[in-house]
């Protein structure tokens, strides 16, 4: 018995360091990244909290008292930053994140990242993963950053729906949604629904969009559905459905349907669905020429060096809807939205200002 009771702790202790040497390989790979990378307090607080919990673990064989008190100060410190994002929420002007279709507020899960953190980490380890093309990383962290530096100085929403569109929490009866109301002193009469494509919903690429909105009086709303932006699918066209509910009910008179890369896919494929309830189809970096033919009007935008999509596609389909559809095409890539953000919004402003005139 004295045996037993010697063995299964010192055991137990190894196996405490194997899990922190597993836990600490991620960690050392988003210090490195540190480097070259912008954190917000909060990552670093997160990562700060990380690195004294594995630090704990790993030496648990040898410290004992000492890394137990490591791993209670990491875990404390991580504890105590999601309880004040979960209380305290960081709040947004003119940008918010909000739970529709009850407009409850940002879920709580919401509330623990900033945006910027997963983002910026995320595109620097997408080249090694293959997740993004050597060319499409070309400048792309360096315009995330500049990006999200505007953000924080138009004081929009830090906040991402990231983590509940991960964990499936995406429903038609209560799902995510970046919202920017547009300064009118008047009553808003357009609206911009935008769905975001594979990868789920980003305030970021909202924020982009909604600078449209901004300028021609419109409010925007992105919903989000699965990470793999299928709003084609039943549980996609219901979040649809909701969203067009939400906007008709605030006496809304032109909607504008837009979607980018998968959510401009989507938005060719249900368009004649929902053609009574649109004003116009605006399509980023996305289409499918085969989808049913609509009498609205559409505007179509694509980069000409677009890897994920070619522009034949887009092409073929704006073929395919005839004198409806506007066709412009872009030096860029599938990140148009985002390397030419300018040049994009601007002709996206212009042709909407067609469209209501």
């Amino acid at each position: 018995m004295p045996l037993k009771k010697t063995i299964l702790p010192s055991t137990l202790r190894y196996l405490i360091c194997l899990s922190g040497i597993l836990a600490a390989i991620p960690l050392v790979v988003l210090l490195l990244l540190l480097l070259s990378t912008p954190v917000t307090l909060v990552g670093a607080l997160y990562l700060f909290g990380a690195c004294l919990t594995t630090g704990g673990m790993i030496t648990v064989p040898w410290w004992k008292r000492r890394s137990a008190a490591l791993i209670l100060a990491g875990g404390t410190v991580i504890l105590v930053t999601i309880l004040v994002r979960v209380m305290f929420p960081p709040s947004g002007s003119g940008l918010v994140i909000d739970t529709l279709p009850g407009r409850t507020g940002p879920r709580w899960l919401n509330r623990i990242f900033n945006e910027q953190d997963i983002v910026l980490f995320g595109a620097r380890v997408a080249p090694f993963i293959g997740a993004v093309s050597p060319g499409e990383a070309d400048s792309l962290v360096p315009t995330l950053e500049q990006a999200f530096d505007e953000m924080h100085h138009q004081e929009a929403t830090p906040l991402s729906p990231f983590l509940t569109t991960y964990l499936n929490q995406q429903q038609s009866d209560g799902y995510d949604a970046v919202i920017s109301e547009p300064d009118l002193d008047s009553p808003v009469k357009s609206g911009i629904i935008f769905l975001h494509g594979f990868g789920g919903n980003f305030t970021l690429q909202c924020w982009l969009v909604a600078q449209i909105g901004d300028r021609t009086g419109a409010v925007t709303v992105c919903p989000s559905t699965r990470p793999f932006g299928d709003w084609w699918s039943p549980q996609g066209e219901a979040i649809l459905r909701e969203t067009l509910g939400y906007l008709q009910e605030r006496g809304i008179e032109r909607i504008y349907l837009a979607g980018l890369s998968n959510g401009g896919i989507g938005v060719s494929r249900l368009a004649q669905r929902y053609g009574n309830q649109l004003a116009g189809l605006i399509l980023i970096s996305g289409a499918d020429p085969s989808a049913p033919i609509t009498t609205l009007p559409v505007l179509v935008v694509h980069g000409e060096g677009d890897e994920r999509i070619p522009d034949e596609i887009a092409e073929r389909y704006v073929d395919a809807v005839g004198s409806v559809g506007r066709y412009l095409l872009f030096e860029g890539d599938h990140f148009l939205l985002l390397k030419q953000a300018d040049q994009v919004q601007k002709a996206i402003e212009d042709w909407l200002i067609e469209q209501d005139n």
